[in-house]
């Protein structure tokens, strides 16, 4: 947190207390407990590391992922890799199913920390708590007697006692395709994503409509020993169980449930005698140990299934260091080939552990991924630790103030009597230090500490080497913040009361002054816990390590005239509260980066800078007291979001005077309110520095839509160096697009789209100094139930000259299968099953051509019996037709029309029925007897059969004025076999058994272009 962002804390609630006064002596009412929350469960919490330590410059973690593949569907693909997280090994972590550090980015979890009772929802009033002074002839459970409004007093005495105060929880989505951080449904800072929570069931929706369905949950429950300690709410989970793509498409997940006991550390606090009269050394103090453990619930991913076919399935075995959790061996992706799963390929993992079981500090360690196709290994990573430093048992005391592990022999977790300080050398135990490459060169990691108030790791240094071992990159990290690191008791200890009633000067009862002559004295204690206390806001305003600036600095020894030098980057010295200071902190933002080249020994010079310039909207509805109605209200901006909560404390119990009264409860009553807020890019400057006698200094200027909720810049004005101004305005589906001409049924269709968190732009125009240059317009309607485009008109120059292209009609799947470009260049197109495009006509009608490479008949416009077809001898895609199972057959076209039949035959005798044949023509063998052939046909019925002898592919129909293109794929999904032009001329696609392309090659065979493959460094 930036010292700006701290100076906040203080300005965003109210707080009053009211004098009341617990029997002869009382406590606070937080008096010997813990502050914590239920913790994670492990297997999810590896998922919410990277949206509490994000990797970034900013954190110092850099991004270590192996890309393992993806899952492939019209607009939308589903990566999968797995990640190392370098920020440090904590002791009690447990190694997740790819080995300590490493998280399988394949599925999608919701973590959360549950603060409170997050679901019954904040108090929206401020209690009346005031007492009626001391009361005579009560008691203390008096509340009608003892408190102005009993009503409130007793209320909130209830959610004190039973813990159940209201504070919203803090979670993070993490996916392969998204990672958010929110509190009650909002994002932090406010993106498009939209999401609710429904039964049990968390709903996401991205800004493209998609939909992610997470409904099923695992549970983190914390047990303890310590009798008076609050057992903070179950933790739960949300697992990604369906991902519903806009346009019709899905991929569901499936898991089995595991459930072990995880045991902790104990828990540990010792209090002492702050300040106060002489009798205060009589304070009873309490010291406290208690064991803990957390029964843990989690669900294991087994199968990832799409709608078209593909699969990827999991396999796991059991491990040493575990007994319930096993290790991830193997995950099979699977492609359906005529119903049939085939195997595509298949992930291995290797691995090895951390430790020994004499020890009991077995760690299970990832050392090997490979990529097994066809039964061979292909493209190997393999991973080095250090292992000069082993980590200690799961409980061990042995750590620092955050738990990372320190080396300190402790008996005891108390800074007071254990040694919490970090330590340099241990905290990188078991840490990554080397991926090697299938090409045998590796890229090594070295790593330091950070300061005191994070502890953990940051990236120091990055080295890439050849096979050789020869240097060929390196990036060194330096970094500055400007938050102060405490001393290290500061995060453990927490301020403690204790009263009673006795006489001055000395506290003790003086009997002959007589017992109603007692005065109340308060004595200061701390408590010191063996966990880092967690203030009562740092949940919402902590946003974890944060560097004001980093320094990169770049040597290339890969030729002798390699540039070098740095780029500094700079967080958060741009940002424009406009006033605002109820916003929750969000993480860093980049506002400065600088490149320089070295210009000599330790010294750079800069060739280019970019200042970002960021903004909050305006507010001036916004205050922090709860006695302004605005308190109780959201804030003006329609895209921001606000949340309150209360918190209750009894800071002094009753007292039974013996002088005939009590003295009531007194309560400490603080109402909070926090904006999440949207962060808008105001303003970006780019200096060239490269040309030394011209400093060139481009500006650009965005403007939003703020009341319409559009995020994205609707003006952008760019000024050049030279003063020429640029103007690009943009209209989204959800501005106001009054006067753009649009139909009620285009309206109607925006608005679905914004229903459906579907957000795209409609218009946009270009101006060059006030002058339209450039104008297009997206016109939609629903059709299938869907949002989709139907019109897009164009103006190139900006004046009246206009071009277009219309989408006349679209499949059941929501591909469009009639164009029409200008009012009368007409093109349409067809799909196989799998929706990939296999044949595009123009000049053509839809009902007017037909086209098969025989791998499927669907939306093909040919029908034909399967018992036809023949897969031995083929000229693309792997399949053939034999004509002597059966013909052919085409209808639905216009009959005054005059068409084509082509293709490629071998060994066939090709005739025409239901037509007039007006000529053909037959070329010379192309490749292994296959020939192309054509046939120029009048229609005389309103079906036409194709039929002979011999082999027949590629096969084709189309007008005689019209021109054909056709694609054919492989088994697998979008992998192209062979693309043929409108002259029957084809372009043949191969590919390694890994499915990267290989070569290409022409109709006869001859290689026209060679692709070869380099894996890092």
């Amino acid at each position: 947190m930036t010292s700006s962002q701290r100076s906040l804390v203080f300005l965003f609630f109210f707080v009053f207390k009211l004098s009341a006064y617990a029997q002869s002596t009382s406590t606070n009412s937080s008096f010997g407990m813990v502050n914590t929350y239920t913790p994670t469960s492990p297997q999810a919490a590896a998922f919410q590391r990277y949206g509490e330590t994000p990797v970034n410059y900013n954190t110092g973690v850099p991004n270590i992922s192996i890309p393992l593949g993806s899952l492939k569907l019209k607009g939308f693909e589903w990566p999968l890799s797995i990640s190392y997280h370098a920020g440090g090994h904590k002791v009690a972590d447990l190694a997740t199913a790819t080995g300590l550090g490493w998280t399988l980015q394949a599925n999608g979890v919701i973590t959360g920390k549950t603060l409170g009772d997050g679901w019954s929802g904040p108090i929206d009033k401020v209690y009346n708590l005031f007492n009626n002074g001391y009361v005579g002839g009560s008691y203390c459970d008096d509340f009608i007697a003892n408190y102005m409004n009993p009503v409130d007093a007793e209320e909130a005495n209830y959610l004190i006692s039973n813990f159940t105060r209201y504070m919203p929880s803090v979670n993070h989505i993490s996916t392969p395709t998204m990672s958010h951080k929110f509190i009650e449904n909002t994002t932090v800072p406010v993106s498009d994503t939209k999401i609710s929570f429904d039964g049990g069931v968390y709903t996401v929706k991205d800004s493209k409509g998609n939909k992610y369905t997470f409904n099923l949950h695992s549970s983190s429950i914390e047990g303890n020993s310590c009798p008076s300690r609050m057992r903070p709410a179950p933790n739960y989970s949300y697992y990604l169980t369906r991902v519903d793509t806009y346009l019709g498409e899905y991929i569901t997940f499936s898991y089995e449930q595991i459930s072990y006991v995880n045991n902790g550390p104990a828990l540990e606090t010792r209090q002492r005698l702050g300040n106060g009269v002489q009798r205060c050394t009589e304070t009873p103090l309490q010291n406290t140990i208690c064991n803990q453990h957390e029964v843990v619930s989690e669900q294991r991913l087994l199968q990832i299934q799409a709608s078209n076919g593909q699969k990827l399935t999991f396999a796991y075995s059991s491990r040493s260091d575990h007994a319930t959790v096993k290790k991830l061996d193997h995950i099979y992706f699977y492609e359906q080939i005529n119903g049939s799963d085939v195997l595509k390929q298949d992930i291995a993992m290797q691995y090895g552990y951390f430790g020994s079981s004499l020890n009991n500090n077995l760690r299970l360690k990832l050392e090997q991924v490979s990529k097994v196709v066809a039964g061979e290994t292909d493209e190997v990573h393999s991973f080095s630790y250090n292992t000069a430093v082993e980590l200690p048992a799961l409980n061990s005391r042995s750590i620092d103030l955050w738990g990372y592990y320190n080396g300190a022999p402790n008996s005891s977790l108390l800074p007071s009597v254990g040694d919490r300080n970090p330590s340099a050398y241990h905290v990188q135990a078991a840490m990554l230090t080397a991926i090697t490459y299938p090409t045998k060169g590796k890229t090594v990691f070295t790593y330091e500490p950070n300061p005191l108030q994070w502890s953990g790791l940051r990236i120091k240094k990055i080295e890439e080497f050849e096979a050789d071992n020869t240097l060929l990159k390196r990036k060194r990290y330096e970094y500055q913040t400007a938050v102060t690191a405490m001393p290290i008791n500061y995060y453990f200890e927490k301020p403690d009361t204790y009263n009673f009633l006795g006489h001055y000067p000395n506290g003790y009862v003086d009997y002959g002054a007589g017992l109603g002559s007692q005065s109340l004295f308060t004595c200061n204690i701390i408590t010191e816990q063996s966990v880092p206390v967690s203030n009562f806001l740092d949940p919402y305003m902590n946003v974890g390590i944060s560097y004001d600036k980093v320094e990169e600095f770049f040597d290339d020894f890969s030729t002798p005239d390699a540039t070098n030098g740095k780029i500094v980057y700079q967080y958060n010295t741009h940002i424009k509260y406009n006033g605002r200071f109820l916003l929750l902190p969000i993480n860093a933002v980049l506002t400065e980066k600088t490149t320089y080249l070295t210009s000599g020994v330790h010294t750079f010079s800069p060739i280019k800078k970019e200042d970002y310039w960021y903004k909050y909207s305006q507010d001036p509805t916004e205050v922090s007291s709860p006695y302004v109605p605005a308190f109780w209200t959201g804030p003006l901006n329609p895209k921001e979001a606000s949340f309150r909560f209360k918190q209750l404390e009894i800071t002094r119990d009753c007292i039974d005077h013996p002088g005939g009264y009590v003295m009531p409860k007194e309560f400490l009553q603080v109402d909070y309110k926090f904006t999440i807020p949207a962060l808008y890019l105001d303003t970006l400057v780019v200096t060239d520095y490269s040309q030394p006698s011209q400093l060139i200094m481009n500006k650009k200027y965005y403007d939003y839509d703020i009341t319409q909720g559009v995020l994205d810049a609707t003006t952008v004005n760019t000024l050049e160096s030279d003063g020429l101004l640029s103007t690009e305005e943009i209209k989204y589906n959800h501005s106001n697009l009054t006067g753009l001409g649009y139909s009620t049924a285009n309206i109607n269709a925006f608005n679905q789209a914004k229903t459906e968190n579907y957000f795209f732009p409609t218009w946009k125009r270009i101006k060059k100094d006030g002058t339209s240059v450039f104008e297009n317009q997206i016109y939609a309607d629903v059709i299938n139930t869907k949002v989709l485009p139907v019109e897009e008109r164009v103006r190139p120059s900006g004046g009246t000259q206009e071009q277009s292209v219309a989408i006349l009609q679209y499949n059941a799947q929501h591909q469009p299968l009639q164009l029409l470009t200008n009012g009368k260049v007409k093109q349409a197109h067809r799909y196989n099953a799998r929706r990939e495009l296999v044949a595009v006509c123009d000049n053509c009608d839809y009902a007017n051509f037909a086209f098969t490479s025989f791998n499927d008949a669907s939306g093909s416009g040919f029908s034909y019996t399967a018992g036809g077809l023949y897969t031995i001898d083929y000229y693309a895609s792997k399949v053939a037709y034999s004509l002597s199972a059966g013909n052919i057959s085409v209808s639905g076209f216009d009959m005054a029309k005059t068409y084509v039949v082509a293709g490629f035959m071998k060994g066939a005798s090709v005739s025409i029925s239901g037509a007039t044949e007006l000529g053909s023509l037959t070329s010379d063998n192309i490749t292994d007897g296959w020939v192309y052939f054509e046939k120029r046909i009048s229609p005389t019925a309103a079906t036409i059969s194709i039929g002979g002898s011999g082999l027949i592919d590629e096969l084709r129909f189309f007008p005689v004025d019209a021109k054909l293109r056709s694609l054919a794929y492989e088994d697998f999904v979008d992998r192209l076999s062979v693309a043929t032009d409108e002259k029957g001329n084809s372009v043949f696609y191969e590919y390694s058994p890994d499915g990267k392309l290989k070569q290409l090659k022409d109709h006869q065979k001859n290689i026209l272009k060679t692709y070869d493959y380099h894996f890092k460094p």
